[in-house]
């Protein structure tokens, strides 16, 4: 199966209109051509082929730094995928969801390859400086082992893709459940 570079033109941008409740804004990061660097963008673009409920927003960036800061505001629930570097405690193709910012110390700690000009920690900080963090952020971190050049991520990372995208759907709908008012509304239609 192949995925194809990632970039924003292959992310439908699914959003409600500024009423809707709960606002839940999912925030794939990575770069395209940069192989296993690119799982944030795929995800999120496996991620529009699931959600139905208004009030959630799908975007992929490659610039977290900045783009992340225009994307937070306002949401009640941030969720970030992004790449970070396999190790001992993690293999490719398998994820970690963080608490942010009570998870910070393992965000800083796992996310050490970074591809952009400014990273995802980095821009989770100065939101929080900001004071436009939401209360709730989820970071999920996706293993990968080549970050090298190339439009194709290494087979555990694709193989990977539409799990971690279901298991994220999943908590976000499990999360929008647990609110008082956690009725989920069926997204309008596709233009």
């Amino acid at each position: 199966m192949t995925l194809g570079p990632a970039s924003e033109k292959n992310i439908r941008k699914a959003a409600a209109p500024e009423t809707a409740r709960p606002r839940v804004c999912v925030v794939g990061c990575g770069r395209s051509y940069r192989r296993d660097d690119q799982a944030g963008i795929l995800i999120a673009a496996d991620i529009t082929r699931h959600v139905v409920e208004r009030g959630i927003t799908v975007l992929a960036t490659e610039a977290p730094g900045t783009d992340l800061l225009a994307y937070c505001e306002g949401a009640e629930l941030l969720v970030v995928i992004d790449a970070a570097e396999a190790g001992s405690d993690i293999s490719p193709g398998t994820w970690m969801r963080m608490d942010y910012p009570a998870d910070r110390h393992r965000l800083h700690a796992r996310i050490r390859t970074n591809t952009h000009t400014l990273g995802v920690p980095e821009a989770l900080e100065l939101a929080e400086n900001l004071g436009i963090l939401p209360d709730k952020t989820w970071v999920y971190a996706v293993a990968g082992a080549s970050f090298g050049y190339g439009p194709e991520p290494s087979r555990d990372v694709e193989e990977a893709v539409p799990r971690i995208a279901a298991a994220i759907h999943a908590d976000i709908r499990d999360w929008i459940r647990s609110r008082p008012d956690g009725e989920l509304a069926p997204a309008p239609p596709a233009p």
